[in-house]
């Protein structure tokens, strides 16, 4: 039977935080490879089995090296939140995010600047109906995607409707 037919097992908040536990109780120990990192016979004969018997799990190697990734997409997500991020930073007491007043609230009143936009660049596309312009709109589900579409000049964004509506 191969990976993709095995049973997913979803990793719960106790069981990453174990998993941290147990990472930073090895790299005290010196555990940790010339890279920094812990190598697969470490975390295959310890971490995954005090992980498996302390919590009655059944967490394999792979699905470690998944959880870690994870980890590190969040740290490096929250590092250039608070590096690079002016007005924003890191309550340790509270253990949240801090952000200047101001700062918040402008970033609050342009959240809707950019739906006001969409909705008026999707209506200035000619010959759509308004069931397709509601469409539209729900196809542009991510700020990203938003701003993308109002880069579009008016014949890109027909042939953008033309193709997401008929994929």
């Amino acid at each position: 039977m191969g990976d993709s037919q095995t049973k997913y097992n979803m990793w719960t908040t106790e069981e990453s935080n174990e998993l941290l536990k147990l990472m930073v109780n090895a790299a005290m120990r010196g555990w940790r490879d010339k890279n920094g990192m812990l190598n697969k016979r470490t975390v295959e004969k310890n971490i995954v089995p005090t992980l498996n018997g302390k919590l009655r799990c059944e967490k394999t190697f792979a699905q470690y090296q998944s959880r870690l990734k994870w980890f590190k997409q969040r740290y490096n997500n929250y590092s250039k939140l608070t590096r690079h991020s002016f007005g924003f930073g890191w309550d340790p007491e509270t253990k949240k995010f801090t952000a200047n007043d101001e700062k918040v609230a402008s970033k609050i009143e342009s959240i809707g600047d950019v739906d006001d936009n969409c909705w008026d660049a999707i209506k200035e596309v000619p010959n759509l109906e308004n069931r397709t312009r509601y469409k539209v709109f729900d196809l542009l589900n991510a700020r990203s995607k938003k701003m993308a579409f109002l880069k579009m000049t008016i014949e890109e964004r027909l042939e953008w409707i033309d193709y997401k509506l008929n994929e």
